[in-house]
């Protein structure tokens, strides 16, 4: 099996990549004859979504090179699908399309926006017949004519230049078409990258079995918890269960068997999985969010504004995603720090992400279920007193009021009405105690984000329901999921603050407030005039045209430093992994750098340059979304033909542990990637419910006793 991931910062991988021969990768897109080049089709993370938009249309502020995949740029509805069987469903997401000319395209990117563990499995799901990177999921663009329809703009500070449609051309090279309008797809362009805020290992076993398997109770995937399988499963891999369901819209999740590790069969057709390669981009720093607008006494506003609440302790939290079904830490004073006794009864509404999700999967194993949860010592989940469609009388969570029986009665509406209109048992999600104090299910970070920000009208359909004040949520930071975002803002997690090295600190601290909406009002934080951006946000585009529509410019202290993500500090973050099929060359690179050429390793070494200068320097940055594992610190370290010389900016990494999977094989031999040196080794295992351990305290002691020596997870 080929179960070993580089931890080295992607730049040392995408260098030797970037200049290897072009045989090493595909290099145009599906339709007969095409010389466009399509290399980098990518799917996954939502997290990391508007990043690589941004990333798509800069040019590399290091090397100097011109944008990547043009300036030209569309965003809609799209749907992965997954070639194994006609039964599983399609995958429904936000697209983004980046070309350089809308004529005569040479250069086409696109990035699918789905769960991370969703985008894996159309990665690495492998049809009927011969195994290979032409063999797994494709992109399919949803019906209607996207060719007469007007971008949706929905990446923060990016314009949709195609305002009257994708050009027949490009959907043309994706879709595997002809004309000059937009027929049914013939030939959808395969997915050739994917993006992960979850490892693999995690998300193979922890992420997606485990939300198959029907016992509530089981502790087949590490560690045991009141919820080792969440019931989402059917009785064969061939037929996909029950799809987790929004309590705010039509989006849903699927989870279906597969496995991602190379020369193992495909669990459907038993085709052999192909071999990849799995790099790790950066670390991303996930935030604690709340709504501000209830400013009456008790409210979140109130507290936020008033009262000094701008931090909120994890085993709080534990107990409030766990336990708010029957009113544990459900109002607001119960996540307030300070004597809460006055204060009035105000009951929170919490909002968790889908299982299949890397960000609930990292909030579940960071926060909910650490040691240092009051009421169960790891053994709480988000999903405690859930019970899936599967699932039997074991399921309910022993409870004064719930003997352990399945899907207790569920209470609580939505302001007064429901959406959908029917649920199986738990699914949707919408567990309430009689003063309203709810737990709900947003499916996608963008959907979670909205709610929270109460932004209903950009729901599909918009459903007047979300309507709910007092509001908790949790997501990755981007300044692209954030921007424009006015009534919501985020707190410090245990007294560490995720962005910057502290609350009003020196290096940017801003009291929890994002880059607010300046100008226009399509709520992205963009203005239609030429001119800076005003001292207290962000505005303008990226991909700005000329000063005829304003280039993108923010204030310095809106660029996050992460310094508590960098030395470990601050305890949610998680590793954003791409991967791409193929196995590349150690050795000296050869060849010259091609940027139309494009492969998918150069496009992520563009979007970590682009994140590379925020380091030590807030001012300069320009995409300030994670912090790079390693990066090239100026143009003469990378220098073409030649390997590059590597800055690693982490001090901190996570521990990894083995994961024992069904059937009796798994992901064994952990090693945390940390060399005697540093940063460099390979990396295997599972991460997400590592500590996080000093990378010299681990390189010393392999230096002095040889070996890994931090392998554990934290509970």
């Amino acid at each position: 099996m080929n179960k070993s991931r580089f931890f080295i910062g992607l730049l040392l991988v995408a260098f030797v990549v970037l200049f290897a021969p072009a045989s090493r990768a595909q290099t145009n897109c599906q339709s007969a004859g095409s010389t466009i080049n399509c290399n980098v089709m990518a799917v996954g993370s939502s997290a990391i979504f508007p990043s690589a938009a941004i990333a798509a249309v800069s040019a590399d502020p290091t090397r100097g090179n011109t944008a990547l995949c043009g300036t030209n740029f569309w965003t809609g509805s799209a749907h992965g699908i997954d070639p194994r069987s006609a039964n599983i469903p399609h995958e429904g997401g936000t697209v983004w399309i980046a070309w350089d000319n809308s004529t005569t395209p040479t250069v086409i990117c696109t990035y699918l926006s789905v769960d991370s563990i969703v985008g894996q499995r159309l990665f690495f799901a492998q049809g009927t017949g011969t195994s290979g990177p032409a063999n797994n999921g494709t992109l399919l663009l949803d019906s209607g004519n996207p060719c007469t329809t007007a971008g949706a703009n929905k990446v923060a500070f990016m314009w949709d230049t195609a305002t009257t449609g994708l050009p027949s051309a490009v959907y043309n090279a994706l879709q595997g078409t002809t004309g000059t309008t937009c027929p049914a797809a013939a030939a959808p362009v395969h997915f050739t990258t994917a993006s992960t805020d979850v490892s693999p290992a995690d998300a193979l076993f922890v992420g997606n079995q485990r939300v198959l398997a029907s016992d509530g109770n089981s502790s087949a995937q590490f560690p045991a918890d009141s919820k080792g399988g969440l019931g989402f499963g059917s009785a064969n891999c061939a037929t996909p269960g029950q799809a987790v369901l929004s309590s705010y819209s039509g989006s849903s999740a699927q989870s279906v068997c597969y496995t991602y590790v190379a020369g193992q069969p495909d669990p459907i057709t038993g085709t052999l999985i192909p071999s990849s390669t799995i790099v790790s981009e950066g670390a991303l720093a996930m935030i604690p969010i709340i709504n501000v607008t209830n400013t009456a006494s008790g409210g979140f506003g109130d507290l936020f504004n008033n009262r000094g609440f701008n931090n909120v302790l994890s085993s709080s939290l534990a107990a409030g995603y766990a336990h708010s079904a029957y009113g544990t830490a459900a109002v607001t004073r119960d996540l307030y720090t300070g004597s809460g006794a006055s204060i009035p009864v105000t009951p929170i509404h919490y909002v968790t992400r889908e299982p299949q999700s890397g960000t609930y999967t990292t909030w579940e194993w960071q926060v909910i279920r650490s040691k240092e949860s009051a009421l169960g010592g790891g053994g709480l989940s988000a999903e405690t007193n859930v019970c899936g469609p599967s699932q039997g009388a074991a399921c309910g969570y022993n409870t004064p009021t719930n003997n352990a029986v399945a899907c207790p009665n569920q209470t609580a509406n939505l302001a007064n009405g429901t959406y959908p209109a029917t649920r199986t048992c738990s699914n949707y999600m919408s567990w309430g105690v009689n003063f309203d104090a709810l737990k709900t299910r947003a499916i996608g970070t963008g959907e979670l984000v909205n709610v929270v920000n109460l932004n209903c009208a950009t729901l599909s359909p918009p459903n007047p329901n979300c309507n709910i004040s007092d509001a908790f949520g949790y997501a990755f930071w981007s300044l692209g999921t954030f921007g424009g975002k006015n009534n919501v803002r985020y707190l410090q997690l245990d007294g560490g603050d995720a962005l910057y090295s502290g609350w009003t600190s020196a290096d940017g601290g801003n009291n929890g407030v994002f880059p607010l909406t300046i100008g226009g009002a399509t709520g992205q934080g963009k203005s239609a005039t030429p001119g800076p951006a005003p001292a207290n946000g962000c505005a303008g585009y990226f991909n700005g045209n000329g000063g005829t529509v304003q280039s993108f410019a923010c204030n310095a202290w809106l660029y996050p430093t992460f310094a508590n993500v960098r030395n470990g500090n601050y305890r949610v973050w998680s590793v954003n992994r791409v991967m791409w099929y193929g196995t590349f060359p150690n050795g000296t690179a050869v060849g010259n750098p091609s940027w139309t050429n494009l492969d998918p390793p150069a496009f992520w070494l563009s979007a970590a340059d682009q994140t590379a200068p925020v380091v030590g320097s807030p001012a300069h940055g320009t995409i300030p979304d994670f912090m790079p594992f390693a990066y090239c610190a100026n143009a003469a370290a990378c220098p073409d033909n030649s390997v590059p010389t590597l800055t690693y900016p982490m001090t901190a990494f996570r521990s990894h542990y083995a994961i024992t999977g069904a059937g009796g094989w798994g992901i064994g031999s952990p090693n945390n990637g940390v060399t005697a040196s540093g940063f460099g080794g390979t990396e295997n295992g599972g991460d997400v419910a590592g500590v996080a351990i000093n990378v010299q305290a681990e390189a010393d002691s392999i230096n002095f006793f040889g070996g890994d020596s931090f392998l554990s997870w934290v509970q």
